[in-house]
């Protein structure tokens, strides 16, 4: 097996913050009121791929997080499990809902703000695996792709099965899920994509036509 574990409870209380911190740090994530992690419980459940893609199941309670700014081209991933979160992104305020996909790519200003006790799954992608698989550049923005339908409900599925086996997967597994992320990912933006703009030409039809002055 390839996963690794980390806990909170392996350290003394006054360093407990810090080590959370330093371990989230490997996904990307940075605790942005570090002041509400007094009496901190949080495990980390983590494997990587051999094309360096990096999966965290994250048990842990209220905090809220900002997505560091990566290199541009790579993509950070959240799928939202258990509790009560909501993303707050330059442009949106979306409450998440258990299944929904988290995508922010290189770059974006992102937060979640988690109410309670929550379980999320991080994955962190690098730039090369995408630039290789995906044929249209990444958005700028973060976004949300729902869990309850189309390319994001099967999208979704697969990460919950990875994030329920995250520490058990071996590398021939883990290589396997390096040649369908992409793809999944992919076909899951490209969806959403249609959508938007299928809602903007539904917004043009529907303006009234205004008279041209001569």
């Amino acid at each position: 097996m390839s996963g690794s574990y980390f806990t909170t409870q392996a350290y003394p209380p006054s360093p407990r913050a810090a080590a959370w911190r330093e371990a989230l740090s490997q996904f990307s994530v940075s605790v942005s009121n570090p002041d509400r992690l007094d009496g901190l419980f949080g495990t980390i459940a983590s494997a990587c791929s051999p094309q360096g893609v990096l999966f965290g199941r994250v048990a842990c309670g209220p905090q809220d997080w900002t997505f560091l700014t990566a290199k541009p081209g790579g993509m950070s991933l959240l799928l939202h499990l258990e509790g009560e979160a909501t993303l707050i992104s330059e442009t949106i305020q979306t409450v998440l809902q258990p299944g929904d996909i988290v995508y922010v790519p290189g770059g974006a200003q992102t937060e979640i703000s988690l109410k309670g006790d929550v379980r999320q799954l991080l994955v962190k992608i690098p730039r090369e695996l995408l630039r290789s698989r995906l044929a249209t550049p990444l958005s700028p923005r973060s976004g949300v792709l729902s869990g309850t339908s189309g390319g994001g409900q099967l999208f979704s599925g697969l990460l919950s099965a990875l994030a329920g086996a995250v520490e058990e997967l071996t590398p021939d597994q883990l290589q396997s899920v390096d040649i369908a992320l992409p793809e999944f990912l992919a076909a899951g933006l490209a969806e959403q994509r249609n959508e938007n703009l299928q809602l903007l030409s539904l917004i043009h039809i529907s303006e009234p036509t205004r008279p041209r002055l001569i």
